[in-house]
C-alpha cells in the first residue's frame, strides 16, 4: 500500500505552529515511505473564513519547505484540492444523496440533510452521537462530512489530528460505517503547551510561523525545533536537517503526553543554526540589524564575524554591537574584575601607560596592536587580561563585548579607539 497523505488546513488566520506540526508530520510520514503528500484546502466554512489565509498557508508550506505533490499552489491557482471549488462537481451533495438512498440519512425540516444516528457500543455521550448535518442549507457540506468524503476520494491512508480531536472520532467511525468504507490510519498528537503547562494560545507571541520568522528565528531552526515537539529519535540527538528528519522519522515514536513549547530551546538550536551558516548568507540575514545599530562608516561584515557564533535570534545583533555607534554611560566600578586582578587604580595606571604607545602606532589593524600590546604586558610582567580589560572596557562601556579590546580597536579606528581611552582615564580620575 501505497502512504498518502494530505495536510488539509482551513484558511482563518495565520499559521499557527501546531498547525505547521501536523502538515510536518504528515509530510514525514509520506516521505519517509516513498508516499505522496498532499494539500488540500478546507474553506466550507464561509464564516471563518479569513482573507489573505489561503496565501500564507502556501507561503509557510513553501518556505518551510514542505512541497506538496498534488494539490493547489501559489502559481497554479486553485487546483484540484480546495472545498468550494470542489462543491461545484457536485461531489458531496452526490455521496449524501447515497446515504439517503442507503436510509442513512434524510432530509431535515430545515433542508439539511442528516445522518441517521446508531446505537453504538462506545461510552460516548449519547450527545456526541446527535444526527449529524451533513449539507447546509447554502449548499456547503459540512466540515465532518466533506472531510471523510474528500479523504476517501483522495486515497488518503494516514490522517494527523491533534489529540483534541480524539471526541470526534465516534463521528468520523460513524459516517465510514455509513459508507462501507475502510478508514485511513489516525495518527494523534500530543498537546503542545507553554511553560506554565497551559496550552499554547494561537495569539501569543510565538504562536505562529510567521511570528516566529519576525523575531530572528531561522526557517530550518524553526522547523527541526517543530518537529520534536511530541517526535524523538531513538539516540537523543536533537540537530536535524530536513532530509535527514525525512530518513530518522517514525511515527510510532510519537508521545502521547503534552509537550512543552520550550522558547530557550529554541532560542539555543537557531543560534546552533547561526553558527553553521555560510557567511554570506548570515550576512545578508543580520545587515539589517547592524544598520539599525550603527549609523557610522564602518565595516560591518567585520561586526558581523564577531558576532555570528554569539548570538541565538538576529534581534540579539542590536543591543550588541550599539556601543560601535556610541560609547554608553558607564560605571567605573566596571573596571575593577577579581578574576583578571584589575580595579580602579590599576586601570588607570595601564590605560596611561598604553595611551602614549597607541598614540605611537600607525598600523592600527587587529594584529598590530595585539603585538604592540604583548609586548606592553612582556615588559610589565602581568597577564593578559590585566591589560585587555580595562582596553576593553574603556573602548566599549560594555561588560560583555562580541570581541577583544584589539579587534574592536581596528574597527573603530585609530581617532575614536584614543578618544574612548581618555574617556577611561577622566573616568577613572575622577573617582
Amino acid at each position: 500500500m501505497k502512504i498518502r497523505t494530505r495536510y488539509a488546513p482551513s484558511p482563518t488566520g495565520k499559521m499557527h505552529v501546531g498547525n505547521l506540526r501536523s502538515a510536518l508530520y504528515e509530510f514525514l510520514i509520506a516521505k519517509h515511505e516513498g508516499g505522496t503528500f498532499m494539500l488540500r484546502i478546507e474553506d466550507t466554512d464561509q464564516e471563518r473564513f479569513v482573507e489573505g489565509a489561503t496565501e500564507i498557508i502556501y507561503r509557510t508550506l513553501e518556505t518551510a519547505g514542505l512541497k506538496h505533490d498534488e494539490g493547489p499552489d501559489r502559481d497554479g491557482g486553485y487546483g484540484p484540492y480546495v472545498q468550494s471549488e470542489r462543491i461545484k462537481t457536485g461531489i458531496y451533495m452526490k455521496y449524501a444523496k447515497e446515504l439517503i438512498e442507503k436510509g442513512e440519512a434524510y432530509y431535515c425540516f430545515c433542508d439539511k440533510e442528516r445522518l441517521a444516528s446508531l446505537k453504538a457500543d462506545i461510552t460516548v455521550e449519547n450527545a456526541e452521537l446527535d444526527d449529524m448535518i451533513l449539507i447546509k442549507s447554502d449548499g456547503f457540506p459540512t466540515y465532518n462530512f466533506a472531510n471523510v468524503v474528500d479523504d476517501h476520494t483522495m486515497d488518503i491512508t494516514h490522517v494527523v489530528r491533534g489529540n483534541e480531536y480524539l471526541s470526534s472520532s465516534p463521528k468520523y467511525t460513524r459516517l465510514y460505517e455509513a459508507f462501507g468504507w475502510e478508514p485511513p490510519r489516525y495518527v494523534h498528537l500530543p498537546l503542545v503547551t507553554d511553560e506554565n503547562h497551559k496550552k499554547l494560545a494561537k495569539r501569543g507571541g510565538s504562536a505562529s510561523f510567521e511570528d516566529l520568522l519576525e523575531q530572528g528565528f531561522v526557517t530550518e531552526a524553526i522547523v527541526n525545533f517543530i518537529a520534536l515537539l511530541g517526535w524523538s529519535p531513538e539516540d537523543n540527538r536533537e540537530i536535524f536537517t530536513l532530509d535527514e528528519l525525512i530518513k530518522e522519522f517514525d511515527y510510532r515514536r510519537i508521545s502521547k503526553s503534552p509537550t512543552v513549547f520550550d522558547l530557550v530551546k529554541l532560542r539555543w538550536m537557531n543560534g546552533e543554526y547561526i553558527k553553521a551558516m555560510d557567511f554570506d548568507i548570515f550576512y545578508e540575514k543580520a545587515e539589517p540589524y547592524l544598520k539599525k545599530a550603527i549609523t557610522k562608516d564602518l565595516d560591518l561584515r567585520k561586526i558581523a564575524a564577531m558576532v555570528k557564533t554569539r548570538i541565538e535570534v538576529f534581534p540579539d545583533i542590536v543591543e550588541m554591537v550599539d556601543f560601535f555607534e556610541e560609547l554608553p554611560e558607564y560605571d567605573a566600578a566596571m573596571y575593577t574584575h577579581k578574576k583578571m586582578k584589575t580595579n580602579s587604580t590599576t586601570s588607570l595606571e595601564v590605560l596611561s601607560e598604553v595611551l602614549p604607545l597607541l598614540e605611537a602606532q600607525e598600523d592600527f589593524s587587529n594584529d598590530a596592536l595585539f603585538d604592540v600590546l604583548v609586548k606592553y604586558v612582556g615588559e610589565k610582567g602581568c597577564k593578559n587580561g590585566y591589560v585587555m580589560w580595562p582596553l576593553r572596557t574603556a573602548v566599549s562601556g560594555k561588560q560583555t563585548t562580541p570581541a577583544g579590546a584589539t579587534e574592536i580597536m581596528e574597527v573603530l579606528g585609530k581617532k575614536e579607539s584614543l578618544e574612548r581611552i581618555r574617556k577611561g582615564i577622566s573616568l577613572l580620575q575622577s573617582q
